[in-house]
């Protein structure tokens, strides 16, 4: 059921501080497709009920790929979305390269864009890691300003940050918090996203490559 799969070794890391560390060692990470017509209306009833679908999918997928695992032998635990409970999701989505980090604080995978939720299935079964490959979502941020104009709060920054010891794209979500709950959901910046719009995303990595190829060939004079 998922669209894209990666993997990668988990990292102690990617756990949240008050929580036991996993033991399985590697991550399969799995991303799900929203439907775009349905959440471009975010953030309405539409598109809280298609985000709320897609999460049931990325659950589907990871419950469907444990108990395969388990089927093998080896030990396996689902991280279904926002009951992923101890552990963050995202890093381990850039790791095992189908996505980069947006300037909206959510992935930008390169099929799919930003229009995506995810899942995890953690694992002993041994693996092959994946790893990232950068196509330009990133670079894209850097002048793209869409999500940060469409928000109706001032909760993303234009420019990078420090957050915990590495410059990244960073979402205040202390201010995202209170309009999400106003509205039973948002889902806003992920819809304008210029990577979400279907059809899309192959033209943009062709042409963010080719600006990835001048960056290089300037750096190196």
């Amino acid at each position: 059921g998922a669209v894209d799969v990666g993997i990668c070794a988990y990292r102690p890391e990617w756990t949240y501080d008050d929580r036991p560390i996993p033991t399985e060692k590697w991550a399969i990470v799995l991303v799900v497709a929203h439907d775009y017509d349905k959440l471009k209306t975010a953030p309405d009833e539409n598109s809280l009920a298609e985000v709320v679908n897609q999460y049931g999918s990325a659950a589907k997928a990871s419950l469907l790929v444990t108990s395969w695992v388990h089927e093998q032998g080896w030990s396996a635990t689902s991280k279904p979305g926002p009951r992923a409970e101890d552990v963050i999701l995202i890093p381990a989505e850039i790791e095992s390269g189908v996505a980069e980090l947006g300037k909206h604080g959510s992935i930008i995978n390169r099929k799919h864009g930003s229009n995506v939720r995810l899942s995890l299935v953690l694992t002993d079964i041994p693996l092959v890691s994946d790893k990232p490959e950068p196509f330009g979502g990133d670079l894209f941020c850097q002048s793209c300003q869409v999500c940060s104009n469409a928000f109706p709060v001032d909760a993303i920054e234009p420019e990078k940050q420090w957050v915990n010891g590495e410059v990244k794209w960073y979402t205040d979500f202390d201010k995202c918090v209170p309009y999400f709950v106003d509205n039973m959901g948002c889902g806003l910046c992920i819809a304008q996203c210029p990577w979400s719009r279907p059809g899309v995303t192959e033209n943009l990595i062709t042409k963010m490559a080719k600006r990835m190829a001048s960056k290089a060939t300037e750096s190196s004079q």
